[in-house]
C-alpha cells in the first residue's frame, strides 16, 4: 500500500517556503535590508561585505528551498535530501546553541527571538526525523 507521507510533506513545505522566501531577499542585489533585520531580528551595519555575504547565504537558501520541494513530490525516493536537510537544521541548532553570547554581543539580537528561532529549527529537525519515510517503506 502506497504511503501519502501527509506529515511529511506538510513539514517539508514549510521548510521549502521559509528557505525560499529568505533566499530571495538574500539573493536581490538591493533588497532592503530591513526585511533581512526582520527574518533575523539583530541589527546589521549595511555594507557591500554584508550584501555579498547575504547574496551567497540567499543561494544556499534557495537551493535547500529547491530540495525540499523535489522531496515533497516523492518524500520516499528523496530521503537523503529529507536525512541532509535534517543535518543542516541540526546543525545550525547546534551553533546557535553553542554561539548564543556572540550572536548577541556581535548582532544585538534579542535573546528571545534568538532561542525562538533556535527551537523552531530543531523542532523541524526532529518533526522531519519522526515523519520521513523508513528505509523499508521507501523500497
Amino acid at each position: 500500500m502506497k504511503q501519502s507521507y501527509v506529515a511529511v510533506r506538510v513539514v517539508l513545505g514549510i521548510v521549502a517556503v521559509a528557505h525560499i522566501v529568505t533566499g530571495l531577499v538574500g539573493i536581490m542585489p538591493n533588497s532592503p535590508l530591513s526585511v533581512a533585520l526582520v527574518l533575523y531580528g539583530g541589527a546589521l551595519q549595511f555594507s557591500p561585505q554584508i550584501a555579498y555575504l547575504l547574496q551567497i547565504g540567499g543561494a544556499y537558501m534557495l537551493t535547500i528551498g529547491a530540495f525540499s520541494i523535489y522531496a515533497i513530490w516523492n518524500p520516499a525516493k528523496s530521503r537523503n535530501i529529507i536525512h541532509g536537510i535534517i543535518f543542516l537544521l541540526s546543525l545550525r541548532g547546534i551553533q546557535r546553541i553553542l554561539y548564543a553570547g556572540e550572536v548577541d554581543t556581535v548582532f544585538g539580537q534579542v535573546p528571545g527571538y534568538y532561542w525562538i528561532q533556535t527551537v523552531l529549527f530543531l523542532a523541524v529537525a526532529v518533526a522531519l526525523i519522526l515523519f520521513r519515510p523508513k528505509a523499508v517503506e521507501a523500497a
